[in-house]
């Protein structure tokens, strides 16, 4: 009897034996009873999967196919629940497969003849059993689950910068210094420097970091590091329902839960980016506009940088293919009139130079006003002093008045003299600040300003909006529906005033 052998184990079954050895136990216990029994063995069918759903089981999708042909008289499993344990309707389709193409299910203890009515029913009793035992290991496992994800373990794949380990009885993570040494670039770079996903993923690349799956970092491979929660030590679970395919032509899809139904705890793992770090690349991330899809290059060197004054939303490049002409519009429908991209950039960087021009004669000028509490503690300090000036002045008339032997006189002269040295350089400090903070802070801004005009004309786009990120904190766009094309409001914050 030409017979093929069906091998499954699920990854979720009992783990006292390696998953090679199981397999390898059961093949040896089939082929002596395939033996035994004089049957000719044709194919070997090898999985390790669950059996809950039948369109992802490859090696069972290929059987079905062998049993359907005639290649095959028997199939040999080491009970009838190794089939599968999934719905109704799909344990139907193999029983049914089997039953027309008068194909029998031999197992060490019985022999399955669906064409038989007992056998029939005893399979779907079988098997009715199998999906109850199934029902009760997953619900099992989730509360295994939740218990060990309350406590602070880590229960999913490492994600990059952690290898998986434990600790006590609880899976959980340990740090890879060097990966974790970029997990710290990419935070710095994304919250602190201005970069986005692209150019961060293309540094790394450089410096030939591997990411745990794919040959390179990507933007997405990026993202997703910047939105990870796990890197400052929490554990964060139900973030998303998945749902696998019912049926082979159907496509894998999941969706976000409400936040109200995540599990989120401490994690029993050290954190390699602390909350406020995280803080900064979220509120960054959710200012900025990712686009749906990356073509490779970056086309706008504006990306990032132009806020709507109306909504709120970053304002977007688009160029329209009938007429050529490329404009800066709002994400938002119909909130405000859109203009020549062209037009704005030189805007911006004229705005900008202007703004360079006023520092620069403020630089130059002789600060004429001073924060309103340095002043007061500053003619707080010279009024002490005038005071101590003329208690000073009072122990000469004290002396020669004979009222204070020189000894007396000296002693309260010294006190005084130290008490107006320490004055004197409270006041040298307050002096300082006022310098810094009026002058030397906007020399400073200058000078990085000035840096960027001198290298931007000839830069690449993607340099460019390193360059204009460098220095803006914040631009904000505004144009009225009724305004004429020429017409429109920038507003320009740069960074550090």
């Amino acid at each position: 009897m030409n017979t093929g052998i069906y091998l499954r184990k699920s990854r979720a079954e009992e783990l006292s034996d390696s998953t090679e050895k199981t397999l390898k136990r059961h093949k040896d216990t089939l082929l002596a009873f395939a033996k035994q029994c004089n049957l000719t063995i044709l194919e070997t069918y090898e999985e390790v999967i669950s059996g809950e759903n039948l369109y992802t089981r490859t090696e069972m999708l290929r059987l079905l196919s062998d049993v359907e042909i005639g290649k095959l008289d028997a199939v040999l499993c080491m009970d009838i629940d190794r089939l599968g344990r999934g719905s109704m309707s799909q344990q139907g389709v193999i029983l049914e497969t089997f039953k027309s193409a008068n194909v029998k299910i031999v197992t060490p203890r019985k022999t399955y003849d669906l064409n038989n009515e007992i056998d029939e029913e005893y399979t779907e009793f079988q098997t009715f059993f199998a999906r109850r035992e199934l029902k009760t290991i997953k619900r099992r496992m989730r509360q295994g689950i939740n218990k060990s994800l309350k406590d602070g373990g880590y229960i999913s794949n490492a994600p990059y910068g952690y290898q998986s380990c434990r600790i006590g009885k609880l899976p959980s993570l340990k740090i890879v210094e060097a990966e974790a040494e970029f997990v710290k670039l990419i935070f710095d770079m994304y919250a602190n420097q201005g970069c986005g996903c692209h150019v961060i993923a293309e540094k790394l690349n450089l410096l030939g970091a591997i990411p745990k799956r794919g040959a390179k970092f990507s933007r997405t491979t990026v993202k997703a590091i910047i939105q990870n929660e796990v890197y400052t030590g929490k554990v964060v679970w139900n973030k998303r329902r998945h749902r696998k395919p019912d049926d082979k032509n159907e496509k894998y899809w999941s969706t976000l839960n409400p936040e109200s139904e995540w599990i989120k705890a401490d994690g029993l793992h050290p954190a390699i980016i602390d909350i406020e770090m995280f803080e900064r690349a979220k509120e960054t991330l959710s200012g900025r506009y990712h686009p749906p899809y990356f073509s490779g290059k970056l086309t706008n060197q504006l990306a990032g940088i132009l806020t709507c004054a109306k909504c709120g939303g970053k304002m977007m490049r688009r160029e329209f293919k009938n007429s050529g002409m490329i404009y800066l519009i709002c994400p938002t429908s119909g909130c405000v009139k859109m203009t020549s991209f062209s037009a704005v950039e030189k805007q911006v960087l004229a705005s900008i130079k202007q703004q360079l021009e006023e520092l620069k004669i403020e630089v130059a000028t002789p600060v004429q006003s001073y924060d309103s509490l340095i002043e007061k503690a500053i003619l707080s300090t010279k009024k002490e002093i005038d005071i101590l000036q003329t208690q000073k002045e009072k122990l000469y008339d004290f002396l020669e008045q004979g009222v204070y032997t020189l000894e007396v006189f000296s002693e309260r002269t010294s006190t005084i003299d130290e008490k107006i040295k320490k004055l004197y350089s409270s006041l040298e400090q307050l002096y300082i600040e006022i310098e810094s903070k009026n002058q030397v802070k906007v020399d400073d801004v200058c000078k990085k300003v000035d840096n960027v005009f001198n290298a931007y004309e000839n830069a690449t786009i993607d340099q460019k909006n390193r360059l204009l990120k460098a220095i803006v904190k914040n631009v904000t766009y505004y144009k009225d529906k009724q305004w004429p094309a020429e017409k429109f409001i920038l507003h320009i914050t740069l960074k550090d005033i």
